[in-house]
């Protein structure tokens, strides 16, 4: 399932999932921001995948080559955890937007 493509995706949402997460352990020492970039990869990879399975294969993608795996040494069942939770904002996002329309 796509995600409707004209709609903005809550950069705040993921910011807030990515950062409880903390892949790389850089908190409290890091600005929030810290992972901007590699949420703003997410938020415009979302609009290619289409399941959470392609989502979890994403989200590795990014944090690997943005932080290499000596740093983002996270299990593919971590990654998974995450992109459930990602996944499921998303659907909800677009429940609530079909309700609209």
């Amino acid at each position: 399932m796509k995600f409707l493509k004209n709609k903005e995706i809550n950069m705040n949402n993921i910011r807030k999932i990515i950062n409880e997460w903390d892949p790389i352990n850089l908190f409290p020492y890091a600005p929030d921001d810290e992972y901007s970039v590699e949420i703003e990869m997410i938020k415009e990879g979302i609009k290619k995948v289409n399941n959470q399975e392609e989502l979890t294969a994403l989200i590795q993608e990014i944090f690997i080559s943005q932080f290499g795996n000596d740093y983002f040494d996270f299990s593919i069942e971590e990654s998974k955890n995450i992109s459930k939770k990602i996944y499921e904002l998303m659907l909800c996002m677009e429940i609530n937007l079909h309700k609209l329309f």
